[in-house]
């Protein structure tokens, strides 16, 4: 019984140190935020790059370098993006600290997905510091808008790094434990 107890404590650390994620980071270029590090959605990690131009140039006009192929996965990943930025106030609070942003008041953040049907669209982030006004929106734009010259107006580059993998020390831990719940086992008999 008191092994039990062991073995079900061990279960429980087990559990948190696979559920745990590396924290999101801020991306700095010359003082300013210009994307962020570690963002989890799912059993991916992306990292996220602000930039100016326009959506054919960052995807491609085919769509070929598309990082996401549906609404329900694009808002998961605009939501991610948004708790990154309320987790830094230092740029939530003052929009013109990221690149490709040229006022203080808000931020309009695009991210191209490819809709049902195929069509390319942008979803959409306006963020401020005032969480009531917050909305995300999907648009139609076209291929050539470009936000170079445009204040409050940036697109998010998102960019897969890779699978969230289970750390080393979790199988290791793992096999261990089924190891000695194979000897008290044998002990029983």
């Amino acid at each position: 019984m008191k092994s039990m107890k062991y073995v079900a404590a061990a279960c429980i650390l087990l559990a948190a140190s696979v559920g745990s994620a590396a924290p999101v980071t801020t991306y700095i270029v010359d003082g300013q935020l210009a994307g962020f590090d570690g963002i989890t959605l799912g059993s991916d990690e992306y990292n996220v790059r602000f930039l100016e131009g326009t959506w054919a140039g960052l995807v491609g006009l085919d769509g070929s370098r598309l990082d996401f192929t549906n609404l329900a996965t694009v808002t998961d990943a605009n939501s991610a993006l948004v708790a990154a930025y309320i987790a830094n106030p230092t740029f939530n609070d003052n929009p013109a600290l990221t690149v490709g942003i040229t006022i203080s008041t808000f931020t309009w953040i695009y991210t191209p997905f490819r809709a049902s049907g195929g069509q390319i669209k942008i979803h959409s982030i306006f963020n401020t510091a005032d969480a009531d006004a917050r909305l995300f929106s999907v648009l139609n734009i076209a291929s050539f808008y470009d936000t170079t010259d445009i204040a409050g107006e940036v697109y998010a580059d998102w960019q897969k790094v890779s699978a969230v993998p289970i750390p080393a020390a979790a199988w290791l831990f793992g096999s261990g434990l089924l190891g000695l719940i194979g000897i008290a086992r044998r002990k029983k008999v």
